[in-house]
Parts: structure tokens; C-alpha cells; sequence
């Protein structure tokens, strides 16, 4: 009995030790951190894709700019981001993203078009229904402004997000000319009092319209991005492979048919607090 009375409490010596440790060591490691928010920056590279007629019509014709079917062009991009964050990202709570950047929209737009009304010489004869290329080029950058909700998705490195984003036209610089492409043998006969300042080209083969900026472009764009992220993280550093899609609500301009949306990929990099 006396046995017994002394393995009971040498048990219960050893049971409230190793609860003690426990205890201790609950102290000693700290929970998982929770991040407060991140500052970083992303760089991207994408397409820009668009629907338009021609720019302008053509001088003195102001039905004949021909139309122009959807295109894709390069384009760079570029963000400072501040994001806080709502909760820890293992119990699927989301982040507020608050972004400053830089979008280059530019496109470059080419159709042949036939019977440009200036006239086209071969040798002395007047050529008829000769075949023009027609290139207009916009310069058109974009200073952005957003507000994204990110939500981690069910792996809790995988975010997708989604918000407004406001755009301000920064460069929206037109180019524009048009190329004899047939006959190769002939010319543009060069108009004595040309309209609209037109300039030739030396073998009279093309004609530049003047530069210009986008005719009544609006001075605010609206958008909406959505997009998704993949983290990476080593302790507090974050690399996070990314694809978004910015949605142009309104066109660019209010008389040129011109829709407008941005894709990019690219990587983000952040530090978290």
C-alpha cells in the first residue's frame, strides 16, 4: 500500500513537471505573426487590345477612314503598392490594396485602304483604285490610381482581387500616314495647296498627315481590375507571380471608336510589417 501511495505521487509529481514545461514552452515560442501591411512595388509586361475605326478620316472625306479590325500590342506597367492587411491569410481573410502606376497603352493601327482621294500618277496617266496602306501610331501613356479587395483563396498563398481603378491620360500623340503600296511604279501627284498642312515623302510615295492628340479624349478613364497572385514568401519578403486585366468602362474618346483594355503578367514584390 505504502508502494502504491508513493508511485501515485511520484506520478503526479512527473504529470504537473511536464504540464509546467508546457506551459513554458507555450511562452517561450510565439504564435504565428500576424502581417499589419506591405509596401512594395510590381513591374508587368502585357498586351493592350482594341476595337476602332481609323483615327482620322481621310482629308476632305470625312466618311471614308476605313475601318480597322482588333489588334494586340505590347505594352509595359509599372506600380507602388500599400497594402493592409484584414486578418491572418490562413483563415482566408483579405487585404486592402491601395496602388500608384503606370500603364503604356499605345497602339499602332494599319489597313489598306483603296481610292485615296489624291491623285496617283504612273508615268503621265492617272492611275485609278490604287491600292494605300493607311498607319496611325498613338503615343497614349496612363497614370493609374486603385483600390483592390485581395481575398486568399483556398490555398493560403493564392490570392485573386478585384476593384476600380482610375486612369489619367498622361501622352496621347497621333501619328498618321499613308503609303502607296500599288502600283510600285507610281507616285502621288502633289497637291499645289495641300490640305490640311499634308507633308510628301521625297518620292511622293507617301503622305504624313500633321501630329496631333486624340480627338476629344476624355481626361479621366474608369476602369475595373481584376486579377490573381501567387506568394511566395521568405520571412518577411514576398515574390508574388501575378496576372491582371484592366477593363476600360468608358472609351477614350467620346467621337473615336476605341475600346480599350490592358492584360499584363508579371511579378510583385513586397515586404510585409
Amino acid at each position: 500500500m505504502a508502494l502504491i501511495s508513493k508511485f501515485a505521487a511520484v506520478l503526479l509529481f512527473v504529470t504537473l513537471l511536464h504540464s509546467t514545461e508546457l506551459e513554458a514552452s507555450d511562452q517561450i515560442q510565439p504564435s504565428p505573426p500576424l502581417d499589419r501591411f506591405a509596401i512594395g512595388f510590381e513591374l508587368a509586361y502585357g498586351y493592350v487590345t482594341h476595337f476602332s475605326r481609323a483615327l482620322v478620316p481621310v482629308p476632305g472625306e470625312p466618311d471614308s477612314a476605313p475601318k480597322l479590325g482588333e489588334g494586340l500590342t505590347g505594352s509595359l506597367s509599372g506600380q507602388i503598392n500599400f497594402d493592409l492587411m484584414l486578418g491572418p491569410r490562413w483563415k482566408h481573410f483579405g487585404a486592402l490594396s491601395v496602388a500608384l502606376g503606370y500603364v503604356d497603352a499605345g497602339t499602332k493601327f494599319v489597313r489598306n485602304v483603296v481610292d485615296y482621294p489624291e491623285r496617283v500618277l504612273l508615268g503621265n496617266e492617272e492611275v485609278t483604285s490604287p491600292l494605300t496602306q493607311y498607319t496611325a501610331e498613338l503615343s497614349y501613356s496612363l497614370l493609374t490610381t486603385e483600390i483592390l479587395f485581395h481575398y486568399y483563396a483556398s490555398d493560403k498563398h493564392l490570392r485573386v482581387y478585384f476593384g476600380p481603378q482610375l486612369a489619367f491620360p498622361m501622352s496621347d500623340l497621333m501619328r498618321e500616314h499613308f503609303k502607296l503600296v500599288q502600283p510600285r511604279e507610281a507616285s502621288f501627284a502633289p497637291d499645289p495647296d495641300p490640305k490640311d498642312d499634308l507633308r510628301y515623302s521625297r518620292d511622293n510615295r507617301s503622305i504624313h498627315l500633321p501630329e496631333r492628340s486624340l480627338p476629344d479624349a476624355r481626361k479621366t478613364l474608369y476602369a475595373l481590375k481584376l486579377g490573381m497572385l501567387y506568394e511566395f514568401r521568405i520571412k518577411r519578403f514576398i515574390a508574388a507571380p501575378f496576372y491582371s486585366i484592366g477593363l476600360v468602362l468608358k472609351q477614350p474618346s467620346s467621337t473615336v471608336s476605341w475600346k480599350l483594355t490592358w492584360m499584363h503578367f508579371g511579378l510583385r514584390l513586397m515586404h510585409t510589417f
